[in-house]
């Protein structure tokens, strides 16, 4: 792991490095691997079968990919958490109060509750009726899928990115500070597994943090990784797509096996913070 010791200034800049140092994935790096699959997970008409034709059963790994597109979203109905009243909130001490790890989808089945499993970063120890400013939940679309040797597709999920950003704190004075984040989730949307084959999702957040240059104003940085295993009776791969959500609205693909649209525009993004940043203790190593 990757250890700062310098200040990095402006929110842009300090979230993306943060999100990508502590993950380690950058657009275009391997992001999964195989190993021997636990064949107690299948039926044996399905290991048979797996025996009698392998390369149905095989993954063709550089045919996994994740590709982005956009469309209007219908707002959650959250389930927010209680907390109790706290004297003296900090603003700036950013919680996740909700979910570090939940299941999107296990088994091939999708089992995630967007109301209730989902994560957030607010101040610590405010009450919900004294946050206010949120604006309209945002969702982006991606499609994953994968194919085998043969190139038949066998995995294909499409699930949605959903966040709801730029709630602040009301002070007793009656003045919203900072920009925080609530209701950062993994909707599936459709699901589609090939018989012989188990998918399985799974939703992390390591860390929320402040990305701002001061804490009298704070603005809420996550990474979100979304984590997928597929298995067959003769493997087993595993991989993380990596997100990044800022409670001023930004939001960034960080890692994964994005289509090389998307990887270009990432690299884009990163490239365009090298002459700011390069001077930094580090920094090298991190881009090259």
């Amino acid at each position: 792991m990757r250890t700062w010791h310098h200040c990095l200034k402006g929110s842009l800049a300090a979230g993306l490095l943060a999100a990508i140092a502590a993950t380690g994935a950058v657009a275009g790096e391997k992001d999964f691997y195989t190993q021997a699959p636990a064949q107690a997970d299948f039926t044996p008409e399905e290991i048979a079968d797996a025996k009698s034709h392998p390369d149905v059963f095989k993954l063709q790994g550089q045919k996994i990919s994740i590709e982005s597109s956009s469309r209007p979203i219908e707002k959650p109905q959250f389930v927010q958490p209680e907390v109790l009243p706290k004297d003296g909130v900090d603003i700036g001490a950013i919680v996740n109060t909700l979910l570090k790890v939940w299941d999107i989808i296990k088994a091939n089945a999708p089992v995630v509750d967007i109301t209730r499993h989902y994560a957030n970063a607010m101040p610590e120890g405010a009450t919900w009726t004294r946050m206010a400013g949120w604006k309209p939940p945002e969702g982006k679309d991606y499609s994953f899928k994968a194919t085998n040797k043969f190139g038949g597709s066998v995995v294909e999920v499409k699930y949605q990115v959903l966040r709801t950003y730029g709630g602040g704190y009301v002070g007793t004075d009656g003045v919203k500070r900072g920009k925080y984040l609530t209701g950062v989730t993994i909707q599936p949307l459709n699901v589609y597994v090939a018989w012989g084959y188990r998918f399985s999702m799974k939703a992390s957040v390591p860390d929320v943090i402040n990305v701002s240059e001061t804490t009298q104003d704070p603005i809420a940085g996550m990474t979100v990784n979304v984590l997928w295993t597929i298995d067959t009776p003769l493997q087993h791969q595993e991989g993380t797509g990596v997100y990044y959500v800022q409670g001023d609205g930004m939001f960034r693909e960080i890692g994964g096996p994005f289509k090389e649209a998307s990887i270009e525009r990432t690299e884009r993004r990163v490239e365009g913070l090298r002459s700011g940043l390069l001077t930094l203790p580090g920094a090298q190593k991190l881009f090259n």
